[in-house]
């Protein structure tokens, strides 16, 4: 519908697009941005005909799309979605110790090959110690799902082409490669994900007790790092063992 000539703002029908991403909490309003992509937070835009949600690395899972009509004078007011769908890799740590073992997952529409069978595909995993890298098989989680995951088990030592493990050493990066033969638009792309390894243990300091009571006792501690601990106990130097 055409604006008014001279009006202040020259359209009509003003919608707002909003996505909710798969934590269920997390709403990102169209057009709004910080450093080239999506954040959370801002207003509602009330100037552009087109809104935009970029999410650089986007989590797995689902995304609730809502076009919601804030001020229709004249309706009804048709509008389209366009989703890009260049694949997206992901890792679920950004730090590992040297037996870990790493999940990567890609969602992919392109590589959702069939409805009704299993899709696959492969991505390559490279590190500091082993540049040559591994490739690894991600499998669909479901026909149709286009959300493929695998993993790779991690080996601190010298490394061994193609043996299924990433060797690795404390400080390394590794990174992990999707190459997306369709952006969107056409056009191959390549997506990354990288994280680090520490194999270095974290130092503990200033360990000490309180509120000592015959069934409880309070320990603290600090460490050098976040770090998770376990608190072994027993009547004897042997902490319940013997």
């Amino acid at each position: 519908y055409p604006g008014a000539s001279g009006a202040a703002k020259a359209f009509v029908n003003d919608l707002d697009l909003t996505v909710i991403a798969p934590d269920g909490t997390t709403t990102y309003l169209g057009n709004v941005f910080s450093n080239g992509e999506s954040a959370t937070g801002g207003s509602a835009d009330r100037l552009n005909v087109e809104e935009q949600v970029f999410i650089k690395t986007p989590s797995i899972g689902s995304y609730t799309i809502t076009v919601t009509g804030y001020n229709i004078p004249y309706g009804p007011q048709p509008f389209a979605l366009v989703i890009t769908p260049q694949g997206v890799i992901t890792l679920n740590k950004t730090k590992y110790n040297g037996s870990s073992t790493v999940v990567i997952g890609v969602v992919d529409k392109d590589m959702n090959l069939s409805n009704t069978a299993i899709d696959e595909l492969f991505v390559t995993i490279t590190g500091t110690s082993e540049p040559e890298g591994e490739q690894v098989r991600l499998v669909e989680t479901g026909a149709a799902t286009a959300v493929f995951t695998g993993t790779i088990p991690l080996r601190v030592g010298a490394p061994a082409a193609s043996d299924g493990f990433l060797d690795v050493s404390d400080g390394d990066i590794i990174t992990t490669t999707y190459n997306d033969a369709d952006d969107g638009t056409g056009h191959p792309a390549t997506v990354t994900a990288t994280a680090v390894i520490d194999t270095t243990p974290p130092v503990i300091s200033a360990v000490a007790t309180s509120s000592l009571a015959d069934i409880q006792a309070s320990i603290t501690c600090n460490t050098n790092e976040p770090a998770d601990s376990t608190i072994n106990y027993g009547e004897t130097t042997a902490l319940g063992i013997s």
